[in-house]
């Protein structure tokens, strides 16, 4: 059951959300947990970090993880194409190949 709505979750999510999109929001809410507090004020972010640390943690963590997933299920879906490939090959019948042309 909790597979199943993940897998539909983050399918939805990803489907409607570019991984361009999510490396950029992991990026820069990275550099707003670990930037010092000195950079954050100069740029005017803050008060702003300061307020809402553990929702930029949480839009972080989500963020890596539904890239994490997408690559992943990449790689799945390539290991999957590969090995339909080679099996239908396999299944191709050998025709000897005459030299006598």
């Amino acid at each position: 059951m909790w597979k199943e709505f993940l897998h539909t979750t983050t399918e939805w999510i990803l489907k409607h959300l570019s991984p361009r999109y999510l490396y950029m929001v992991a990026i820069l809410a990275g550099f707003m947990l670990f930037l010092p507090h000195s950079v954050l004020v100069s740029l005017g972010l803050g008060d702003l970090v300061k307020t809402y640390r553990p929702f930029v943690v949480i839009v972080l963590f989500c963020s890596v993880f539904l890239s994490v997933w997408d690559a992943a299920d990449w790689v799945w879906k390539q290991g999957r194409r590969s090995r339909r490939v080679k099996q239908y090959l396999e299944t191709l019948t050998k025709v000897p190949v005459s030299r006598d042309l």
